[in-house]
């Protein structure tokens, strides 16, 4: 009997757990607030605020930074003046559904003009390995809740120490549109290889590719079932706490300043350095390439491009040619869309510890000395934020396709481009 009571318990459990209720954010808006001083700073890092702009952390200077309404009144009480940026960050979700919605309906539409969930984004991969004979998918970990994690890769002959680049996407679950941007760029790849364009053909022939979309499987699939907004992977920390930002976890300078130990934090470092399986699959991915040369880790938004270190002042050993790549990216891709995207060191925003972005840096470096690694942040400055329109992933993957391009064709050993 009492075994019986303890079975339909944990059913029970397991159904509410299953119906939580969608969260929604009506009447939240996101304010541009301008700190002016430290103190400023630590008072609103204090009060645990969604932070939009710059990565989830409050800097000196410009912020982006959803507010409820009574957290909008708390902090006019506080004395901190503001503007509107988003007025009805619930009507943007219920649009941008919408639009999804819409496209995925039409009977010829185009894949990018969608976002897609994790299962839609493994069946468009496994068409690729289906499709091309030097494409291949593999398994390289499970999330915490158990989903595969993905990696494809684009090995065009079979030089055992052919130069390789790592691209990766959707380490935070809520910034749809980097998985899609990954996607882009393995697809310009594929069909430049279809139809012999001389740039796809340069670049399968120079390097080795491997792209892994969707770092956070659990974290991108729960924005879609019940939180638009939620960033971090899905690690249970408590009954009622969950989640550790992947990009604060890695094995580079762990725990050392622009991070959370705070389990409810969007920053939350986690309980130790890759102590996420997430964190665990890219690392050992990532260390098992025998010859790599460039990486590059997409999120969103801020339109940025930034080169290490996050996590001090001193230039990398590659400052320079990293920097002059990053300047030539950022032409590509005002050239293509008029966009501007800033080139800059991670650390000119704030200092950052245990990120994807230093940590590709660091042990790809260790074997070639002319490693770039790049954090790409896409669109936008802050019109759409984190809820950037379906309408946008085209053209964010144009632009950025111009700069990967520059990019990849850097890293091509012997380049005579």
């Amino acid at each position: 009997m009492k075994l019986s009571i303890f079975l339909i318990a944990i059913g029970l459990f397991a159904f509410f757990v299953n119906c939580e209720e969608k969260v929604r954010f009506d009447g939240h808006k996101v304010l541009h607030i301008n700190v002016t001083s430290e103190v400023e700073r630590r008072l609103i890092e204090s009060l645990e605020l969604d932070i939009w702009s710059h990565d989830s952390r409050v800097i000196i200077g410009p912020n982006h930074i959803r507010v409820s309404p009574e957290q909008k009144e708390l902090l006019e009480k506080l004395g901190f003046t503001h503007r509107v940026f988003i007025n009805d960050v619930q009507k943007l979700i219920d649009q941008e559904e919408e639009e999804n919605l819409l496209n995925q309906q039409k009977r010829q539409t185009n894949y990018f003009d969608s976002y897609h969930t994790v299962d839609e984004i493994y069946s468009r991969l496994q068409t690729y390995a289906s499709t091309y004979s030097f494409v291949d998918i593999s398994t390289i970990g499970t999330s915490h809740q158990g989903r595969p994690i993905r990696m494809v890769t684009f090995k065009l002959n079979t030089n055992a120490n052919k130069a390789s680049i790592f691209i990766s996407g959707s380490m935070h679950a809520r910034e749809w549109i980097s998985a899609p941007t990954v996607q882009w760029i393995m697809e310009q790849l594929l069909d430049g290889y279809s139809n012999n364009d001389p740039d796809a053909m340069f670049l399968l022939q120079g390097l080795d590719f491997y792209f892994v979309p969707v770092i956070n499987p659990d974290g991108l699939e729960y924005t879609k079932t019940n939180n638009r907004l939620w960033r971090k992977n899905r690690r249970q920390n408590s009954a009622t706490v969950f989640g550790v930002d992947l990009n604060r976890n890695f094995d580079i300078e762990w725990g050392k300043g622009g991070s959370s130990t705070n389990p409810s934090s969007d920053t939350y470092m986690g309980p130790s350095v890759a102590s996420e399986p997430e964190t665990q699959a890219i690392q050992a991915a990532f260390d098992a390439l025998s010859n790599p040369v460039g990486a590059i880790d997409y999120h969103s938004y801020s339109q940025l491009i930034l080169r290490a270190w996050g996590y001090t002042t001193s230039n990398s050993p590659g400052e320079v040619i990293n920097r002059q790549v990053g300047d030539a990216m950022r032409q590509a891709i005002l050239a293509n869309s008029g966009r501007s995207y800033t080139n800059q060191k991670s650390v000119q925003l704030y200092i950052t510890t245990g990120s994807a972005g230093d940590y590709y840096y660091d042990r790809g470096y260790k074997k070639s000395a002319d490693m770039l690694a790049y954090t790409f942040e896409l669109r936008d400055t802050g019109q759409y934020g984190f809820v950037l329109p379906p309408s946008q992933i085209i053209p964010t993957g144009q632009e950025n396709w111009d700069a990967f391009k520059i990019f990849a064709e850097t890293t091509v050993p012997g380049n005579s481009k």
